[in-house]
Order: structure tokens, then C-alpha cells, then sequence
């Protein structure tokens, strides 16, 4: 962690691939933060694992080392998943299908009720274990009826 600044800051995929991808009004956003980040960016490797492949999938061509070189150059580190990331992951995948939350667009529409992913559910968990925040841009994270997750709205950075 860099020195006199606050926690480190857990980074869900969407964040990682808006980058990659540049996704319209999203990854100027992050670049801002990779780029002057006061903190400690943190990657946890579920949702490392999944920015590599949906990339790909929308069409970047680089080499899954490139992609990771990329994203390493601006001092994101990975972070591997615990034992006790996946009982807590488990817990709340498995709370967030009996109580969903209200999944919206990035313009507010409504698609409907939705549970955490495994991926969600393991960044979420690595926030946790580290006493932080997972930043994403998956708005219904804040919208579970039963839950508070340790989680910031990418669309709160600047741009």
C-alpha cells in the first residue's frame, strides 16, 4: 500500500474491463483512478480470470499476459481467494438468491430481479477479508433488501 493513504481498493471485473474495452463513459473514469489511484488497487483473481476472457470474447486481441501486464503496469496486484472468502462468498450468493436485488442498466432500466455471481460473491468476499471496498460498476450491488455490501458505484468516480 502506498504510503499515507487510505485502504486498498478491491476491483470487480466490470471495473478491469471497461478499461480494457473502453467502454463508452466508463473507462475514462477508471483510467483516473489507475492513473493518480491514492491507494491500493487490488484484483482478486476471480474477477481478474473473468476481465481476461470477456475481453477476448469482445474482441481484444492481446494475450492473456498482455491483458495482465496491462493492468499490473499501473500497480493493481492480485489476490488470491481464501478458504474463509469462500465460506463468506457462500453465504451471501446463497442469501442473495432468497432475497434478489433489482439489477438496472446503466441508464436505470430495470432488468429485473438478480442473485450474486461467483464472481460477485468472491470479489465482495476479498473486500471484506480486506476491511475495504470492492469497486464496481454492478449498481445492484447496493440494492439487496437484506444485505449491505462492502462495495463503491464506479459511477461515482469522475470523469
Amino acid at each position: 500500500m502506498k504510503q499515507g493513504t487510505a485502504g486498498p481498493l478491491v476491483l470487480d471485473a466490470s471495473v478491469m474491463t471497461a478499461w480494457i474495452l473502453q467502454q463508452d463513459q466508463r473507462w475514462q473514469r477508471v483510467n483516473r483512478l489507475f492513473q493518480a489511484s491514492p491507494t491500493d488497487l487490488v484484483a482478486p483473481v476471480p474477477a481478474l480470470t473473468e476481465t481476461m476472457y470477456v475481453a477476448r470474447r469482445h474482441g481484444n486481441g492481446a494475450s492473456y499476459q498482455q491483458l495482465l501486464a496491462a493492468l499490473t503496469s499501473f500497480g493493481i496486484r492480485t489476490e488470491p481467494s481464501t478458504e474463509a472468502d469462500a465460506l463468506w462468498a457462500a453465504d451471501r450468493i446463497a442469501e442473495s438468491e432468497v432475497n434478489p436485488a433489482i439489477w438496472t442498466t446503466a441508464r436505470g432500466e430495470s432488468r429485473g430481479p438478480g442473485a450474486l455471481s461467483l464472481g460477485d460473491g468472491l470479489v465482495l468476499a476479498t473486500a471484506h477479508r480486506l476491511g475495504t471496498f470492492a469497486l464496481t460498476f454492478d449498481q445492484a450491488w447496493g440494492n439487496f433488501p437484506t444485505m449491505k455490501l462492502p462495495s463503491a458505484n464506479a459511477w461515482n468516480l469522475p470523469m
